[in-house]
């Protein structure tokens, strides 16, 4: 049997009942909510001048035997259509005022804050199934609920929406059916489409494109995308992935060498050696320089609550950063970022060391003194960084090109061995 594409058009109040009812459901790797205001008048605009939208995809997905619909493509429309039914619209300046998980962005390795090149707007930390909790919903009883609540903000928007425009509007749709209804083929399948369209289209960060990928093992969701990444304070936030592929490379060599080697020069090609190291750890054995998650992760370390076997150094790791103040720590360089994370992350989770963290006023100068080097503009006759014009023979490019593997190998390699220091 071939993979199918069928199409078709509902009436915009049919698509408010199929998210209504969950007839349709938001997979979990979907990006959240990224349209503003202005994006989402020129939808309703477009709709009413009935000039052309781009179809919604939807996709079969059979789950424990039963079939369920995921919105591939066309959360931002749904969800504008939504809201504008609605009245109301997410104030952003409101999620970050009350709610550092709101509104996060990443740090890269070139410095770039991660979704400024693709969108003016913050992404927030918001899709539509934080509307859905409860079973049986109305758009009255959603409504109620907003006029509550301080992170929305009612729209002024009476003359655009009426039931004669809803009943007879349409949007269309392509609905996927895949050849295979075997839950890991269906999930490669879906996460290779989802990717694919958001390449073509609105540009997602390397993160979130990557997201797709962890749900094609949901049991390794949770290594992935831990939940003590939030406990960071700050709209910026580490690329978790990129610490555990590059020091899963160091873990099985044993040397700072070759790590991503093959790999520099372009964040696309950096982008390509995460994506390989989250295929490898998922299944793909034919990738051969990391270690895997069985070689790491001891089955003793399964805790008696079913936990993943990765859950005791994750826990561990979580403390750590409660306990000090690194969890409140800013950072506005992937230099600082790298130097503070890199040791800490491979001590806690790749040997499962502790950190004496009564010592963290050393680690921190220790770290910060090595910052001041890397970021130093000139190089002196023994090539070790400075700022003294006098003693310079050469340029340090360090702080204007940190992606460059020669920088972030020695990065890797000064905070391990700083925080080595500091092992219990």
């Amino acid at each position: 049997m071939e993979n199918k594409v069928y199409y078709g058009e509902y009436s915009l109040d049919y698509w408010i009942e199929l998210i209504l009812s969950k007839n349709i459901i938001l997979p979990d790797y979907q990006r959240n909510f990224s349209w503003d205001e202005t994006k989402r008048e020129k939808l309703i605009t477009s709709l009413k001048n009935k000039e052309f939208v781009p179809p919604v995809i939807i996709g079969s997905f059979t789950k424990n035997g039963l079939k369920e619909n995921l919105l591939i493509d066309g959360q931002q429309r749904l969800t504008s259509i939504l809201l504008s039914v609605l009245g109301f619209f997410p104030d952003r300046e409101t999620y970050k005022k009350h709610s550092k998980d709101k509104v996060r962005k990443y740090i890269d390795e070139n410095d770039d804050f991660a979704g400024e090149t693709d969108s003016s707007t913050d992404v927030i930390n918001w899709t539509f199934n934080d509307l859905l909790i409860e079973d049986n919903l109305t758009i009255s009883k959603i409504k109620s609920t907003l006029e509550k609540d301080e992170c929305f903000k009612a729209l002024n928007n009476d003359n655009e929406i009426d039931n004669s425009f809803l009943k007879n509007t349409f949007l269309g749709f392509s609905y996927l059916v895949p050849s295979n209804s075997q839950r890991g083929d269906q999930q490669r399948y879906y996460s290779s489409v989802f990717r694919n369209i958001n390449r073509q289209g609105m540009s997602l960060t390397g993160q979130e494109s990557r997201e797709a990928l962890y749900y094609l093992d949901e049991s390794k969701t949770s290594f992935f995308k831990p939940k003590f990444i939030n406990l960071i304070e700050g709209e910026l936030s580490i690329d978790f992935i990129r610490y555990l592929s590059i020091l899963s490379q160091y873990k099985k060599e044993g040397s700072v060498q070759n790590l991503c080697s093959g790999f520099g020069g372009r964040k696309e090609k950096l982008e390509e050696y995460y994506e390989n190291y989250i295929n490898f750890i998922i299944g793909d054995k034919n990738i051969k320089y990391y270690i895997s998650y069985e070689e790491l992760f001891d089955t003793n370390e399964q805790l008696l609550s079913c936990e993943q076997p990765h859950s005791g150094r994750y826990s561990k790791m979580s403390n750590f950063i409660s306990d000090s103040p690194l969890s409140k720590k800013t950072f506005d360089s992937i230099i600082d970022c790298d130097l503070y994370y890199f040791g800490l992350i491979y001590l806690i989770i790749f040997e499962n060391k502790n950190i004496d963290l009564e010592k963290w006023s050393d680690i921190t100068k220790k770290i910060e003194k090595s910052i001041e080097e890397f970021k130093a503009p000139y190089l002196d006759k023994q090539g070790v960084p400075t700022y003294e014009l006098s003693k310079a023979v050469s340029r340090s490019f360090h702080q204007k090109n940190p992606s460059a593997l020669k920088y972030l190998r020695e990065r890797v390699e000064k905070s391990i061995a700083i925080y080595r220091e500091f092992e219990i």
